[in-house]
């Protein structure tokens, strides 16, 4: 099975400083998931790490793109398209615990 590292940044907030996103605080966990991995599959693991209860709290997945070498893009992850795309460029996911 082909794995990936996964990079998993949770219970921090975006922060806009000089022009440039980051995520700042919080906590940080390291997993390995199978690149065919599914949105719904990956969802569960977010969860658990988070300590979320899926019928309770709404957690937002996005990972940060560079444009260049001082700008970022941030993608959602909301389907299994959004998750391959990930996958095929790996990089880390920030996972934004919400509540209602």
């Amino acid at each position: 099975m082909d794995t990936i590292g996964i990079l998993v940044c949770y219970n921090g907030s975006w922060v806009r400083k000089d022009n440039i996103d980051s995520y700042e605080g919080g906590e940080a966990k390291g997993i390995i998931v199978s690149r065919n991995i599914t949105f719904p599959d990956l969802v569960k693991r977010i969860y658990k790490i988070v300590d979320a209860d899926p019928n309770k709290d709404i957690v937002t997945l996005k990972y940060s793109v560079p444009l260049s070498s001082s700008v970022y893009k941030h993608i959602r992850v909301e389907d299994n398209d959004d998750v391959q795309y990930f996958v095929k460029y790996n990089t880390d996911v920030m996972a934004s615990k919400v509540t209602p």
